[in-house]
């Protein structure tokens, strides 16, 4: 009986003690996107923990050359500014609640592959008051050479 006493209390003890591990950091890899002249960029940032803890995004540093919107689940909406070409990047951020990561997300804008021949109709289809429709960050192919192509603009 004696034991028993001497043993009860040294089993309740040892079932006190602690086996959590350390909280681990999440990861996230820096990572790219293309786009094309104000082409918008819809996507989902992914970073993972080892935990498996509940992640969280934000934004670190917002973009030089075009607007962010980002949700929390990692959904973002890149938007390029108007007649943009070149680089562009924003730092983003990810928390499991207590330890945190940040990526930096990299998108490439580059120039937009535009058909001449429907770029032209929409011109002169255009109304004085409309604003001109603009040549930046765009290269055309020329898709015509026949003015038949033309022949309902001029009717």
């Amino acid at each position: 009986m004696r034991k028993l006493i001497w043993l009860l209390p040294l089993a309740l003890l040892s079932g006190c003690g602690s086996d959590d591990k350390a909280n681990s950091a999440p990861l996230f890899a820096d990572t790219s996107f293309v786009t094309e002249t104000e082409i918008v960029v819809m996507e989902r940032l992914m970073a993972t923990d080892p935990d498996g803890d509940m992640l969280s995004y934000s934004i670190d540093s917002q973009p030089a050359n075009g607007s962010l919107t980002l949700n929390s689940n990692g959904d973002f909406v890149y938007q390029p500014k108007a007649e943009y070409t070149g680089s562009d990047s924003f730092v983003a951020r990810v928390t499991d609640g207590e330890l945190t990561a940040s990526a930096t997300i990299r998108l490439e804008v580059n120039r937009a592959t535009v058909s001449f021949l429907q770029y032209s109709k929409a011109a002169f289809a255009q109304q004085e008051t409309d604003s001109p429709l603009s040549t930046n960050g765009r290269d055309f192919t020329q898709d015509t050479d026949n003015t038949a192509d033309y022949a309902e603009v001029f009717q």
